[in-house]
Parts: C-alpha cells; structure tokens; sequence
C-alpha cells in the first residue's frame, strides 16, 4: 500500500484521531465476545466528605492525585464542604471542575 508500513499508519491514525479531539479513552474496544463496545468512565455519586483522596481522584472529571490531597487537606483544617461553591478556594478546583461534577458530589 504506497510503500508505508502498518505500523506508520497506525501511528498517523491514532496522531489524527488525537488532534481531532478524541482521547485514547473514548477509541472502541474489542471484548472477549467480538463485540465492539466504547470505553467510558462510570458515573458514581459519592460524599465528598468522607471520601479519601484516592477515591476522589478516582471519581472526580478533572481530579488527579495531587488535587485531590488539596481537596482533602483543605477539609481538614476548614471543616466539612456545605456545598460545590465551598470547593472553589481550593487549589486547582474552579467552575469548569465544579460544573463537571455537580451530579456527582454528594454532601453530609
């Protein structure tokens, strides 16, 4: 095929979906049945009061390891969250975080 090997096209291929807007996560999947299926991430609501940094970071659109420690230790020294806009002075969470989450996050 024009003297490019499969590998290459692979790797314009993935390159190209990329800058298209797609992420490795949203490409479909094979599973052990043959069926094509899309991989997602599960939407679980959760107490953002009593959760651990790992299961915030895991939960959380936007959240990784780092801000959630943040979310965590700002509860700590400044109580329990009341609601999403109580979220906002800590590092790293503004609007957009808290827009994308506000389904989720349950409150005591």
């Amino acid at each position: 095929m024009l003297g490019i090997k499969p590998a290459r096209i692979l790797v314009m291929l993935l390159l190209s979906l990329t800058f298209c807007g797609f992420s490795l996560r949203s490409l479909s999947a094979w599973s052990a049945d043959g069926e094509v299926g899309f991989l997602e991430k599960e939407v679980i609501s959760f107490h953002i009061n009593s959760a651990s940094a790992e299961m915030i970071s895991d939960l959380m659109f936007g959240i990784g390891p780092k801000k959630a420690r943040a979310i965590v230790e700002y509860r700590k020294v400044n109580g329990p969250f009341v609601n999403m806009d109580a979220l906002l002075p800590v590092k790293g969470v503004g609007q957009v975080i808290i827009s994308k989450n506000r389904k989720i996050i349950l409150f005591d």
